[in-house]
């Protein structure tokens, strides 16, 4: 058996998805028919809020251990989300708290963080999440609905540009190394998103992820469509920086309500066409030897 994971955040984990048409399943399908009587297991590791540091972590101290085959990769809005803060800081990120990966320490301390780190980490807690959210649709809506409303009646802040991108890129390069050094094949992904210029009243009116109650900040979407660009960029540029294998998957799904629901999460056809795209690429694009792609 192939074991496929897939690291990323909301995107990938789709929780307000039948676990059936979630991406990382439809891939498993669609090689599973494709290749038999080869298996294929995909692993969705995602989990809604990471950022690629999260990733890198779980990578190192998860995913590593069940020895796997390919490792796909797909990460920007929330990176990008998060240096547009004013209290940007990749060290000393209030919600990164390591107790639950390094035995116990923690720089905060105490019962309360090892519970907080509990609920964010466990994969038994994830679970029950998508149970949860699978049974509770109203009032989910509900919440999806009071998010919009409050960046639609919140001004628009000015950010010059998300102060992310240096170590963004930094973890994904990191992930490269792992996985080149234990010869593993990592893919990584452009993030699609729904953000464009001359965006339609009907769709700026399904955005929220640019209000960030917290730091005070709401984001337009031309702040979000032009720094989704430089990520998405970025990433593509791993190609011929550091010879990384590339899904560009961000221009392979129409930016329509038919495929996204909001700025960034997909339906269950945009989540269809991603599943398509991906499992395409693994099965007509054979690993490069790492002579190759050193």
């Amino acid at each position: 058996t192939s074991r496929v994971f897939f690291l990323g955040e909301s995107t990938t984990e789709s929780v307000t998805l039948p676990e059936e048409k979630t991406f990382p399943f439809l891939v498993e399908s669609a090689l599973n028919s494709a290749k038999a009587p080869a298996r294929f297991q995909c692993i969705n590791a995602a989990m809604s809020g990471n950022l690629a540091a999260d990733s890198l972590v779980t990578l190192i101290y998860k995913v590593m251990y069940y020895q796997p085959d390919i490792i796909v990769v797909m990460h920007a809005i929330n990176d990008l989300r998060y240096g547009a803060v004013p209290t940007f800081d990749p060290i000393k990120r209030s919600d990164f708290d390591r107790s639950f990966y390094f035995g116990g320490f923690s720089e905060e301390g105490g019962a309360l963080s090892w519970f907080r780190s509990v609920c964010k980490k466990s994969y038994l807690l994830t679970f029950l999440k998508r149970l949860a959210v699978k049974g509770s649709g109203p009032s989910i809506q509900s919440k999806w609905q009071s998010m919009v409303a409050k960046r639609q009646h919140t001004p628009v802040s000015v950010v010059q540009e998300s102060k992310a991108l240096g170590d963004f890129l930094k973890n994904l390069k990191e992930m490269i190394f792992i996985a080149r050094g234990h010869k593993i094949r990592l893919i990584l992904m452009t993030e699609p998103c729904i953000y464009q210029e001359n965006i339609s009243t009907e769709i700026n009116d399904k955005l929220w992820m640019g209000c960030l109650p917290k730091p005070g900040i709401n984001l337009s979407n031309e702040f979000l469509n032009r720094e989704m660009r430089r990520f998405n960029d970025a990433i593509l540029g791993l190609q011929n920086e550091h010879g990384a294998e590339v899904i560009d998957l961000e221009k392979e799904i129409p930016k329509t309500l038919d495929y996204f629901y909001d700025d960034v999460h997909l339906t269950a056809r945009g989540a269809a066409k991603a599943g398509q795209v991906i499992a395409d690429y693994l099965l007509n694009a054979p690993k490069r030897p790492v002579s190759q792609v050193s």
